[in-house]
């Protein structure tokens, strides 16, 4: 869905990898409603099959159970490898020496989620019963718990739609949940799963996308806000195939801000049919393009991008750029989520993580120490990676 994102870029995005993947792994396991039951209290001196007591239902008492940490095995009797939602919030973290590898600062991104999903889970207990027992019913804390994790695993899932194509933050993928949540959910009254979520990014020093402030809600993604010429584009093509896409983008480059001295290509046209919880039924169109310029050094200057100080003006570098188009059932875009690919601030921060990655060392990058695994993984494939274009239907 996002093949740009095991290129090189920055730290959020070679963290994106392992904190989107704790995260799946951990909200999946509230699947498996016996599981649950069974760590609930797995620390209490004695346990009732039915019932468990809710002085072991604090946020303090599940953090160490379990449920929230990932290890080689799954075995209640080990500790836990990666403990990540128990890193406190601290807003001023990912700027620590330490949360700039990319294994550690993913565990920010898994810190973040899955304390928002704690917190609402707690929500959901607090709503059983009438406040007064000390007991309540294993089964139903459970069934709670995988309500949660359902809810919060499918807002992470379709996020990727809404995130941006390459050079992904967490600021743009917090935008990009928020967003695509409120456009299957509008309200979010109940349990208020997008002000927990956004709360927590905040408190875990996650700078949110700039400009980003639509229908008086902040951090969603704005709409395109100008006039978009759909004459000469066929909206039953637009929904599947790359061709009439790159036709409408081509048609409306200047207001959709692409560079046109950029390879401009597009990769992907996906229908989709979302399905809330209140089984309302939103059909869009996702499409992703990508645009890839190649030049060097020196000729940054121009475009206002700075480079690395001692980076020689004749260092040949790829400037990659590109957004996510998403259409409503009717063909109008409503979102065009991009990364320009003259941003001079992100491309110029890319190219800072690069030097100092050593990314522009030498040729041969896949003899890396086994620490930087993932962030010098994704330098390795460059000039590997596929630029086919693929498209296919999805539900979710």
């Amino acid at each position: 869905m996002r093949a740009r994102y095991t290129f090189p870029s920055s730290p959020d995005q070679a963290a994106f990898h392992e904190g989107f993947a704790d995260v799946v792994a951990l909200l999946s396991i509230f699947s498996l409603p016996g599981v649950v039951e069974e760590l609930l209290d797995e620390k209490a001196p004695t346990r009732d099959a039915q019932f468990v007591e809710k002085k072991w239902l604090t946020k303090e008492n599940l953090l160490q159970t379990a449920l929230f940490g990932l290890g080689e095995e799954v075995d209640p009797r080990r500790s836990a490898l990666r403990r990540s939602a128990a890193i406190p919030p601290n807003k001023k973290i990912l700027e620590q020496e330490r949360y700039k590898e990319a294994h550690n600062r993913g565990e920010i991104f898994v810190a973040v989620l899955m304390n928002s999903f704690l917190s609402i889970w707690l929500s959901h207990i607090g709503e059983l019963g009438d406040g007064t027992e000390k007991r309540l019913l294993r089964t139903k804390v459970a069934e709670e718990g995988r309500t949660a994790a359902d809810h919060l695993l499918t807002m992470v899932i379709r996020a990727l739609d809404y995130s941006p194509v390459t050079d992904l933050l967490f600021g743009d993928f917090w935008s990009a949940l928020i967003t695509s949540d409120h456009e299957i959910q509008p309200s979010d009254a109940k349990y208020h799963y997008r002000e927990v979520i956004s709360d927590s990014f905040a408190a875990y020093g996650v700078q949110a996308s700039t400009g980003r402030r639509a229908n008086g809600q902040a951090n969603l993604w704005e709409p395109p806000g100008i006039a978009l010429d759909y004459s000469r584009t066929h909206f039953e093509s637009m929904k599947q195939d790359p061709d009439e896409v790159f036709r409408f983008l081509w048609e409306n480059r200047k207001g959709l801000g692409l560079c046109e001295d950029a390879y401009t290509r597009v990769q992907s046209v996906r229908p989709c049919l979302r399905l809330s919880i209140d089984g309302f039924l939103l059909r869009e169109t996702v499409a992703e393009y990508v645009q890839i310029l190649n030049l060097n050094g020196a000729e940054l200057k121009r475009f206002g991008i700075k480079t690395p100080a001692k980076m020689p003006g004749e260092t040949p570098i790829t400037l990659y750029g590109g957004g996510a188009l998403i259409f409503n059932e009717y063909g109008q875009l409503k979102y065009h989520v991009r990364t320009k690919v003259l941003n001079e601030k992100r491309q110029g921060e890319r190219l800072a993580y690069l030097w100092d990655s050593g990314f522009f060392e030498s040729d041969d990058q896949g003899e890396r120490r086994f620490s930087e695994m993932h962030r010098l993984r994704l330098m390795a494939g460059v000039e590997k990676s596929s630029e086919e274009v693929h498209y296919h239907g999805q539900f979710y």
